[in-house]
């Protein structure tokens, strides 16, 4: 697994679709903050701008966190997916591997 959390609470991401997740999770923490506390933004650009931007979504900011939740929703399962793929190919090769040879 490429997001790991040592035992003094540092959080380490490596490859990037787990990056690219965890970067949709914070624009979507960042759009609920913008949502639940109106007026505020994490920084000089709103989330909200940055999600409308990025994704081509429309409509205010309730209607975008709906629809950007449901893409980190997707995102996550195609990582998850992709994950699995990866260790049945693994696992594959190392039964063929570990097959006596038949010739």
């Amino acid at each position: 697994m490429a997001i790991e959390v040592s035992e003094h609470g540092a959080i380490s991401i490596s490859g990037p679709r787990d990056m690219h997740l965890f970067r949709l999770h914070t624009l979507l923490s960042g759009l609920r903050f913008e949502v639940d506390c109106p007026g505020m933004k994490i920084s000089r650009v709103s989330a909200y701008s940055v999600a409308k931007k990025e994704f081509g979504l429309k409509g205010n900011k309730a209607n975008v966190l709906a629809q950007l939740e449901k893409i980190v929703e997707e995102a996550a399962k195609m990582r998850n997916l992709s994950a699995q793929e990866e260790q049945n190919q693994a696992t594959a090769a190392v039964q063929a591997a570990v097959r006596p040879n038949n010739n």
